[in-house]
């Protein structure tokens, strides 16, 4: 799970949000490691969007 304050957590909150979309997605997550990381549990996990469709990259993690 993404962070719920500091670094991407304002992003975090707009995709936490978001309503599952009805067509297909095709998503490329990057930011801090846990925000990346979360982003793409949630597309993976909770929306069911396939693994190859997401790219994910966390720069650098918060301490």
């Amino acid at each position: 799970m993404a962070p719920a304050s500091g670094p991407g957590s304002a992003g975090w909150c707009n995709l936490r949000d978001l309503p599952r979309p009805e067509a297909s997605v095709t998503a490329f997550a990057a930011g801090e490691s846990k925000l990346a990381t979360g982003a793409r549990r949630r597309l993976v996990n909770e929306w069911g969007v396939p693994k190859a469709d997401v790219t994910f990259c966390g720069y650098w993690r918060a301490w």
